[in-house]
């Protein structure tokens, strides 16, 4: 899980989903907003700050989470 400001990012490395909230507008992350295509640039940054936690972490998972989606 990564936030930047109101957004949330969730990812299940194993089912290779990811969901995504605006916490401000959507406080009990009931709209998943990984699928809308006005978010795509903020979907792939959350990604990219993901990735570089779970790098600095070495993070096992990370080999997982490279799979596309």
């Amino acid at each position: 899980m990564v936030r930047r400001g109101d957004m949330k990012l969730i990812h299940y490395p194993a089912a290779g989903k990811y969901e995504m909230y605006n916490l401000k507008h959507d406080p009990l992350e009931l709209h998943d907003l990984s699928q809308v295509t006005e978010l795509a640039r903020t979907l792939n940054e959350l990604k990219a700050d993901m990735r570089t936690i779970m790098r600095s972490m070495d993070d096992p998972l990370l080999h997982i989470s490279s799979k596309p989606n």
